[in-house]
């Protein structure tokens, strides 16, 4: 707080910025191995999701045909 008495605020948030990007890029070797396995991931949560809503679908669809099939409409 005493710093920002004899810098301007605006000093210190590029001041801080910098730091922020030296330290990222300290950790950017981790970040590719990271990535390595994080995407593989996605892709399965993301058919897990898919087999989810096609499942979904199915009993939906089936379970609205088998109303139809029953005679379950509206005479109007």
């Amino acid at each position: 707080m005493k710093l920002a008495l004899w810098l301007g605020c605006g000093l210190l948030a590029v001041l801080w910025a910098l730091g922020l990007l030296g330290s990222l890029s300290a950790g950017q070797p981790m970040a590719s191995q990271v990535v390595g396995w994080l995407v593989p991931l996605v892709w399965v949560f993301w058919g897990l999701g898919m087999l989810v809503l096609l499942g979904l679908a199915l009993g939906v669809h089936a379970w609205l045909g088998r109303g139809a099939a029953r005679g379950r409409h509206d005479p109007a």
